[in-house]
């Protein structure tokens, strides 16, 4: 397993989405790059599911982007959204 040290601003944007001019000595990849270039996991189906959520702020506009981690869903399942524990159909 690598560790890759990736140094970030969230409050200027730094190094997060794209490569920041005010970090110029930093040259490895910049946050979103660095996650988006990870291996899938093998055999995540078979496992409870699990999603994750970013806020990507490209500009003053913001977007939420969902990734599944494990598990599989399909249209009409039921989710039960946490931490509030809310039962959604």
């Amino acid at each position: 397993m690598n560790t890759l040290f990736i140094p970030v601003s969230a409050l200027a944007g730094d190094n997060v989405v794209h490569s920041s001019k005010a970090m110029s000595w930093y040259s490895g990849p910049f946050a979103a790059e660095a996650l988006e270039s990870l291996p899938a996991v093998r055999g995540a189906q078979g496992l409870p599911l699990r999603s994750g959520a970013a806020v990507v702020r490209p500009d003053l506009r913001f977007v939420i982007r969902r990734q599944i981690a494990s598990g599989k869903v399909s249209v009409g399942d039921p989710i039960v959204v946490l931490p509030s524990g809310t039962r959604r159909l």
